[in-house]
């Protein structure tokens, strides 16, 4: 090791971070799988894989990697293998199992911290016993594809910056794409959490001797999280799974690299600790008992948020032929009732308030001719003060972009034809507004579960004397 550490810290023997005489158990590349690897592994683990003839290399296709070994390791079809893991733990379920748990409790980097924004402990216990969910939460599957494109890119841009950054020392940066699984062991010498695996984007190596991980990483600007990285700061979930990489490789220290946007880049350094390590592998501990006794997380100290996302995934949409369930009468339950109404009372008026509030700035808007000064310009300017000067916006962009049609058949003929398609559609909306009564016997299941169904909670007060009973 160099006796200049070129690293963020004030550990003198980074070797004291490590898990002593531990090595993970390295499984074979699940991307870049060249010849001479490929030619060493077993027949039941090559077939898994696909030649890309770009590369010139074998690769785990991405369905198989997320639905097999993922979830079971590499021999995830022969549960009757001794290889076969019944459960697996990685990087983003630890951020899954935050909610509630030791570490929600004891670990504080910042204000606001949250874990996985994906799921919580309830739905992944749910998901690792082996059930399926009757609805499923909307995921924005382009930005996850965004990011595995761009892991190269980001690698070259963190080994070109680091070493520039850091002269005299070198780090090098290495596309390893190797499954590891944990190596700690008990007292009888069997893997203590065999169920930890991950797969790292890339490894570190520090002047050609301590070795690191390297995590890349995306974030749009519409991201809750941007703030997050540009004060120097890790996103809680990317921080726990770095740090269970870090126990399952048995490495010191890693950098994660993030990319805003179209260009802009930078690292954040990531230091394994042996209090984090205790924390995260008690709170893995516990979750898999939960799991393996088929019982459900304790939700006391969840965010209910979370909860309720969970029972709305398990129980699923609406169901037209569903009859109302009849509460029992309990004194805890008719306040409850009373008080969900009173809240959705309160909803409304807040809600109402709201909107007589636009009114309320539309007047002043309109008494006071802004939009024809402004006219087609998105913005205007004004100044305040000596030292202040405030931004209208009159017009936010599209999410979604039309096509002008008519100016592309006038401007390319041959290419607005290239893109007309003769459709013969039901039309469907013609269906509903003429067959209201038909509705339910023909409605198609809702199988996208997004943020306003997961909050709908109406409440109707109604006479006792008329309630029909079924």
């Amino acid at each position: 090791m160099p006796t200049i550490n070129p690293l963020p810290t004030t550990v003198l023997n980074m070797e004291s971070l490590l898990t002593p005489q531990t090595q993970p158990i390295i499984w074979p590349s699940v991307l870049n799988c060249f010849e001479d690897e490929y030619k060493t592994l077993p027949e039941e683990i090559k077939k898994l894989y696909v030649y890309n003839k770009y590369t010139n290399a074998y690769d785990i296709p991405d369905d198989v990697w997320a639905s097999g070994i993922r979830q079971h390791g590499f021999y995830f079809a022969d549960p009757k293998n001794p290889n076969y893991l019944p459960y697996t733990i990685g990087g983003s379920d630890i951020g899954a199992i935050y909610d509630g748990s030791i570490i929600q409790e004891c670990l504080s980097l910042y204000e606001g911290q949250h874990g996985s924004k994906y799921k919580n402990a309830l739905e992944l216990a749910y998901e690792k016993q082996g059930r399926i969910f009757a609805w499923n939460k909307k995921s924005d599957q382009n930005v996850l594809t965004q990011g595995h494109i761009e892991e190269q890119s980001i690698r070259d841009y963190f080994a070109l910056e680091w070493n520039k950054d850091h002269p005299g020392h070198h780090m090098e940066v290495i596309n390893d794409t190797h499954m590891y699984q944990c190596g700690i062991k008990d007292k009888k010498g069997n893997l203590k959490y065999p169920y930890i695996i991950c797969n790292t984007d890339g490894k570190l190596i520090l002047d050609n001797s301590l070795e690191g991980i390297i995590e890349c990483k995306t974030c749009q600007f519409s991201s809750p999280d941007i703030d997050i990285w540009k004060s120097g700061s890790v996103p809680l979930g990317y921080f726990l799974q770095c740090h269970l990489y870090l126990i399952c490789t048995n490495r010191a220290f890693a950098y994660i690299t993030v990319k805003f946007g179209l260009g802009d880049i930078r690292y954040v350094y990531v230091e394994r600790n042996p209090e984090i390590d205790e924390l995260l592998l008690d709170a893995v501990e516990e979750f898999m008992d939960v799991v393996k006794s088929g019982r459900e997380p304790d939700v006391s100290k969840m965010d209910p948020d979370e909860v309720i996302r969970y029972y709305k995934k398990v129980f699923g949409p609406y169901d037209p032929e569903a009859k109302t369930v009849e509460l029992p009468c309990t004194t805890a339950l008719r306040n409850a009732a009373i008080e969900i109404n009173t809240i959705n009372s309160q909803i409304k008026t807040l809600t109402e308030k709201i909107e007589a509030l636009k009114k309320q700035r539309n007047k002043v808007i309109v008494d006071n001719n802004i939009y024809e000064i402004v006219g087609k310009s998105n913005e205007a300017s004004i100044t305040l003060d000596d030292s202040h000067y405030m931004i209208m916006k009159f017009k936010s962009k599209p999410k979604s972009y039309a096509i002008d049609e008519d100016k592309l058949k006038n401007s390319d003929p041959n290419m607005y034809q290239k893109y007309i398609v003769e459709k013969k559609e039901f039309n469907a909306a013609l269906f509903k507004k003429e067959n209201k009564q038909l509705i339910d016997e023909f409605l198609l299941p809702d199988t996208v579960l997004t943020d306003t169904k997961i909050d709908y909670c109406a409440t109707e007060v109604k006479e006792l004397k008329n309630k029909i009973i079924s």
